[in-house]
């Protein structure tokens, strides 16, 4: 049978176990636990932003005003094309109906005044940033050819 260490510590027998092999035991959990920390702590946006800005040094990050009278704002805008990126977080855009409700609506006042749209969901920005700013790149490009 094996027991985490919390369940060692909440029975009582931390006493039995030699002191330097809890601090090793303790040490490692905090180690994962900053590894973990720091992950979380990569903003999405700004990993893609930092990944656009070399290919396409126009993107602007958390454009506002783009719709009179509306206070949404892009998380990435490139205004050659009109494209519009954002960056969609689970919990955020899809996980409360209300949230994805409004995600969509959005999206189609955009659409509406003549933007263009490319969601991304995080992981897939942490897994393929490369395929992520391809895409990007390929979609604006298109877009100041056809339509501008």
């Amino acid at each position: 049978m094996r027991l985490s260490f919390k369940e060692v510590k909440s029975l009582g027998l931390i006493n039995r176990i030699p002191k330097d092999v809890v601090d090793s035991i303790q040490n490692s959990q905090n180690s994962q636990k900053k590894s973990r920390s720091k992950a979380s702590q990569i903003n999405p946006q700004q990993l893609l932003l930092d990944a656009l800005l070399p290919v396409i040094p126009e993107a602007i990050a958390e454009q506002k005003n783009l719709i009179p009278g509306r206070k949404f704002r892009a998380d990435i805008y490139l205004p050659s094309s009109r494209l519009i990126i954002e960056v969609d977080g689970f919990k955020e855009h899809y996980f409360i109906k209300e949230n994805m409700h409004k995600t969509l609506d959005r999206q189609n006042l955009f659409t509406k005044h003549g933007f263009y749209t490319l969601r991304y969901y995080t992981s897939r920005i942490y897994k393929q940033l490369d395929g992520v700013i391809q895409e990007i790149v390929e979609t604006h490009n298109n877009l100041k050819s056809k339509n501008f």
